[in-house]
């Protein structure tokens, strides 16, 4: 078996600790020897049922002997920034997979994606790295997908979409086919996306559209009813 840790102890750390678990059971031979956590913001001194914290990013880029790592954050930015920031040549970033997903035909595939339970992808789909596939999340035909992403339980993403880089998309938010995502989007939960996205949109709503948009009209009518008083 070869030695794997999380980086991340919080809610879905722990969640990506069951997957190495199911992943290990769903096999005659477990593959992986789970040796804990790795985060900032919980000292060593916490454990889990799962398994202890280790350290921080420093005890981790000065971690002596082979070691796979996932990056179990869900915020992009986040994200991002940990991988740039893990030094340690010792490293090595797996694809995880639930047993119970469902993959089709993939082509190409990046490091480091996590793919968890009851989640779909089809056929002729690109995916780059470090991408977060939550709980029954659909990838069909012809879908690119770069790094960084984030997907929330139940996204329902259309064939022949185009998705950039460190993307947020909300629980259960639908995008409609043939549609392009540029980079650093945040798409509320629920939204329906009909219109391609540039970069750096805030979007929610059915259709989804700018939120400002959206607090802008909040205020107008409290203002409004506040008048009519």
């Amino acid at each position: 078996m070869k030695d794997i840790a999380i980086y991340g102890a919080g809610g879905f750390g722990r969640e990506v600790a069951c997957l190495i678990e199911r992943i290990n059971k769903a096999r005659e031979t477990p593959i992986w020897n789970f040796i804990g956590f790795f985060d900032d913001g919980i000292p060593s001194t916490n454990d889990y049922p799962q398994g202890p914290v280790l350290g921080d990013i420093n005890v981790l880029n000065t971690w002596k002997t082979s070691l796979s790592i996932t990056v179990a954050i869900g915020s992009p930015k986040t994200l991002k920034s940990i991988v740039d920031n893990i030094a340690n040549k010792k490293i090595d970033y797996p694809n995880l997979v639930d047993p119970s997903a469902v993959l089709y035909e993939i082509p190409q595939i990046g490091i480091g994606n996590i793919i968890t339970a009851n989640c779909v992808f089809t056929t002729n789909i690109k995916l780059g790295s470090y991408n977060i596939f939550n709980i029954g999340t659909i990838i069909p035909h012809d879908v690119i997908i770069g790094d960084f992403n984030v997907f929330n339980p139940y996204v329902n993403v259309s064939g022949n979409t185009f998705i950039g880089n460190r993307n947020l998309f909300g629980v259960k938010c639908t995008i409609i086919q043939g549609k392009t995502i540029g980079d650093n989007n945040n798409i509320g939960a629920g939204s329906v996306v009909l219109n391609s996205i540039d970069s750096c949109k805030s979007l929610l709503g059915n259709p989804a559209i700018n939120s400002i948009l959206i607090l802008k009209e909040y205020f107008r009518i409290v203002k409004k009813e506040k008048q009519a008083k």
